[in-house]
């Protein structure tokens, strides 16, 4: 009775984990089933005398027939007569040697109603046998597109292909169907390259959120006007002015974008905001100069008042003057900045002699030679440079020297008096720096570093061993022919 009971407790235990068992193999059955008939695209497993063995629902939309009328049919029964012959030798070869064959190609199919569908066929071989599962996507609406586009030619071929713009038509995937001959002339890519990319290939990298939010507007837009920048084929950017237009072919949409390159329009944009800078620099200095002129002109004239000094007439009169001299000289900086002309070329000893005749008090000595790219708020600088050192420094004597180096001039005015103190070198250049008894630093080295930078030049600080202080300005130097 023991042993009858042990032997129903194993039968029953057996019995259980063969239920177990099938039911994970149901279960993984359901999970592949539901994998196979979700996917997508029509799908079936192929025999190796080309019965159809197994095929998804997908097959229904793409062909017309359900899967039991498709199953125990040689795959053949659809295949356009034109493709039949290459697809039995692709089948055959698959089976005898894989390596030469492709594992997607185009081909035409036959639906139950008689309709041609343009396909692309992706097939493998399961590893042990000569079954193979077949993937089938539908492209008819693609190539109806591209067949809409062709056979528009003749009257669209003119002003698409000779449009001064470059003209690239996609799809709301952003698949480049067609572009013009100024295109592939813009971008560098031949047509073929284009053809293989997406729009988004062909924006900067800083541009592709930009690019994202135009697709997404287009959705609900028939039209648009962008900026945007694009990359060529050789690595340069260039701004462009987009307009998309949002165009029904068939039952697909897409988008005809114009592109016009707009790069000289920003340059010119951005040289106006440079002109502008260069103005309020100019404006500022300006200002600042008549300020100090005035507060010589106040302090001469109660002198004279004190003390009846007719001296500081003259001091007052020539200060009168030289502020007279900077308005004039300013009113031509400013017609120069609105007219947007280049800078011109100053010969550097002709400006410094002109400068320095200012201080016959103070013995300066000029070497060198050299012209450079500028403009008349160079004279300004010059002579502030030369303000500070007298009036910070207590120097009595200054050297300028000009150095010829590959690309620039090199001017270093070097004073005798009084160093910069080490704890503000690094912030001589800032904007609104003050030191000092008086609490101002004459012009401002911050409005000297940015006009220089003007120039495309650079400016610095040093040391003048033992005693002093050295101000180095590099400018670049006339090209001669």
């Amino acid at each position: 009775m023991i042993k009858s009971d042990k032997k129903e407790n194993v039968q029953e235990n057996e019995t259980n984990l063969l239920k177990e068992k099938i039911a994970e193999l149901e279960k993984k059955e359901f999970r592949c089933r539901t994998l196979f008939e979700t996917t997508g695209t029509t799908t079936m497993l192929v025999n190796q005398d080309m019965t159809i063995e197994i095929v998804n629902q997908e097959a229904f939309n793409m062909t017309g027939y359900k899967p039991e009328e498709l199953i125990g049919r040689k795959w053949s029964d659809f295949v356009m007569s034109g493709d039949l012959e290459m697809m039995k030798e692709y089948h055959r070869l698959r089976r005898s040697d894989p390596g030469k064959l492709p594992k997607k190609y185009e081909v035409r199919l036959v639906n139950k109603e008689g309709q041609v569908r343009n396909v692309i066929i992706n097939v493998s071989l399961i590893p042990g046998t000569y079954q193979s599962v077949v993937s089938i996507h539908d492209i008819t609406e693609r190539k109806q597109i591209e067949k809409a586009l062709y056979e528009s030619e003749d009257r669209y071929k003119k002003l698409f292909q000779f449009s001064p713009d470059s003209i690239i038509i996609h799809d709301m995937d952003m698949n480049i169907l067609d572009v013009n001959n100024k295109a592939v002339v813009e971008f560098g890519y031949s047509k073929k390259e284009l053809l293989e990319m997406k729009v988004f290939d062909l924006h900067h990298e800083t541009e592709l959120k930009h690019s994202a939010q135009v697709l997404a507007a287009m959705k609900k837009k028939d039209m648009l006007n962008v900026e945007s920048k694009f990359v060529r084929k050789d690595g340069s950017v260039f701004w462009a002015e987009a307009a998309p237009r949002k165009y029904t072919l068939g039952s697909k949409t897409i988008i005809h974008v114009a592109i016009r390159d707009i790069t000289e329009r920003k340059q010119a944009e951005e040289e106006l905001s440079i002109a502008k800078k260069r103005l309020n620099i100019a404006t500022s200095i300006l200002r600042h100069d008549v300020t100090n002129d005035l507060v010589v002109i106040k302090s001469a004239l109660d002198i004279y008042q004190d003390q009846n000094d007719k001296t500081m007439l003259d001091e007052i009169e020539k200060r009168v003057e030289k502020s007279l001299k900077r308005i004039n000289m300013h009113r031509e900086h400013e017609n120069f900045v609105e007219s947007y002309k280049e800078l011109e070329e100053y010969d550097l000893v002709t400006v410094l002699n002109e400068v320095t005749q200012n201080y016959p008090g103070i013995k300066i000595a000029i070497s060198g030679t050299g012209e450079v790219y500028a403009d008349d708020a160079i004279y300004s600088v010059f002579e502030n440079i030369i303000n500070n050192a007298i009036k910070h420094g207590n120097t009595k004597k200054i050297d300028i020297e000009i150095d010829e180096k590959e690309k620039y001039y090199e001017i270093r005015f070097k004073d005798y008096g009084i160093c910069i103190p080490e704890n503000i070198k690094d912030q001589i250049f800032d904007d609104g720096f003050h030191y000092g008894k008086k609490g101002h630093t004459g012009i401002g080295l911050y409005n000297i570093e940015k006009t220089i930078e003007n120039y495309d030049g650079e400016i610095e600080v040093a040391d003048n061993k033992p005693k002093g202080t050295i101000i180095i300005i590099r400018l670049r130097k006339i090209i001669k022919r």
